[in-house]
Order: C-alpha cells, then sequence, then structure tokens
C-alpha cells in the first residue's frame, strides 16, 4: 500500500517538459460544446481546425488540456487529427500556467481560466457562431467566469483572426522582447521609416511569424503609447503602410 505524498513540482515540469511541452505554443482548454447544444458539431470543428491552423502557421503549437473527469479517448483523437498536441490530463492545469513555453490559454468558458493572474487567458466565446437558444446561457457563462476571475483581465476577441493576432502578440511580447523596445525607442526619439520595416522584417523571419500579424501588434503596441500619453477617452487609430513605412496616427 502507498503512502499519500507530497508531489514536488519540479518533478512534474520536468516530467511535463521532457515528455509533452518541447516547442512554444498556447494550452487548449477543451469543454464539451456539442452534446450541451451551445455549437453545432460541423460549426465547432470547422472553427477547430481554423483556429489550429492558423496557430501552427505562425509556428507556434496548439496543447490540448481535458479535465481529468472529461477525458475521453476518442475525442483526444479528433483534436489530434486537427493538429493539436495533447497534454496529460491527470496533470492540474495549474501546474501549465506560467511555464516558459506556454504565451496564453485558449477555451470557452471555464473556472479553469481565473487561474494564476498574471498568465494570459483568450475566450473564444464570442468568435464561434453559437446556436441561437445556447446564447441566453452562453453570457450566464461569460458572467459566471468573470465573477470567478476578480481582477484578472480574460479577452474576448470576436474572430479568429483577433485570437490569433492576440496570441502572436502575446509571444511577441514575451520572446521577441526587443521588438517593442525598438518600438518605444522610436516613438521617443522619432519615428525612422525603414528602421521600422527592418523590425518587422527581422522579427518576421526569426519567429517564422506573418509580416501582416507583426505590422498589426505594431500598431497595437503604438495605440497604446499613444492612448497612455493622449488619454484613454479618445479614440485613436493607428495605420502603418505596408510599403513604406508611413505611420498614421488619427483620432
Amino acid at each position: 500500500k502507498l503512502n499519500k505524498i507530497e508531489i514536488n513540482k519540479d518533478i512534474i515540469k520536468n516530467y511535463i517538459d521532457a515528455y509533452f511541452i518541447k516547442n512554444n505554443g498556447v494550452i487548449f482548454i477543451e469543454k464539451d460544446l456539442i452534446s450541451n447544444g451551445i455549437v453545432s458539431k460541423d460549426e465547432y470543428w470547422k472553427f477547430i481546425k481554423k483556429l489550429v491552423n492558423g496557430i501552427n502557421t505562425n509556428n507556434l503549437e496548439v496543447y490540448l488540456k481535458f479535465k481529468p473527469r472529461n477525458f475521453n479517448k476518442s475525442l483526444e483523437s479528433k483534436y489530434l487529427s486537427t493538429g493539436m498536441k495533447t497534454l496529460p490530463y491527470y496533470v492540474p492545469i495549474q501546474f501549465f500556467y506560467g511555464h516558459s513555453k506556454l504565451i496564453s490559454g485558449i477555451g470557452f468558458t471555464s473556472s479553469a481560466m481565473s487561474y494564476n493572474e498574471n498568465f494570459n487567458i483568450i475566450s473564444f466565446a464570442k468568435a464561434i457562431k453559437l446556436n441561437n437558444a445556447a446564447k441566453v446561457t452562453v453570457n450566464r457563462s461569460i458572467d459566471s467566469t468573470l465573477g470567478r476571475s476578480e481582477s484578472k483581465i480574460i479577452k474576448f476577441p470576436k474572430s479568429i483572426e483577433e485570437i490569433i493576432l492576440l496570441i502572436v502578440l502575446e509571444s511577441i511580447k514575451k520572446f521577441c522582447p526587443h521588438f517593442f523596445l525598438g518600438v518605444l525607442k522610436m516613438l521617443n526619439r522619432g519615428l525612422d521609416k525603414l528602421e521600422l520595416l527592418r523590425i518587422v522584417e527581422a522579427v518576421a523571419n526569426e519567429k517564422s511569424i506573418d509580416k501582416e500579424l507583426v505590422i498589426g501588434s505594431m500598431e497595437s503596441a503604438i495605440q497604446k503609447a499613444a492612448l497612455t500619453k493622449f488619454g484613454n477617452d479618445n479614440n485613436i487609430e493607428v495605420i502603418i503602410d505596408r510599403e513604406s513605412g508611413d505611420i498614421k496616427i488619427q483620432k
């Protein structure tokens, strides 16, 4: 008979690193939306395939995480066929939050989203097409998730493209801090158009990221800096010309 022992977190981390998380990516928090009547089967798998493909295209993995009580082998196989990698369902999700190679968590709504205030979380509840009858239930679920999260910020993008942009933005912030440092330096001394485009090219090549997403992330960074300077009450739009590097900041 084995005695109950406290498992050392470093042992679990080494185990996870050795067998599961080998590349940078995001953790996908699985939730059954089909049998609950929230999303149609066809719509759900079409959405998942497009989401995973978009993330993989940017040189990032999607790591599937089931809740222990919800694990289903055949369902796991279905997710793996979309390009996901799997994480051990029996390891609590808290062990993965904050992992050096994980950028964000992605899910629908879940109490698990509220863990670890500093770990970035994205919900696709407003990006996927819902069954009409489920919309009231989903809104309640969103409110419940936000209530549990308290001060933690959970993002609710409205499209797959916006989800991917947020992930790429977090990826650049985490793995290419010099990118944002360069933007801030240029803002402080006056923007050099050619230098701006060189940074875009360098980051895109270094991380195998689509240049359009890099530019979009840069526009977001400059917009944030402008809002800090002029106030969040202003409606500020930032547009970078893809050919010349000209930056247009307008209210």
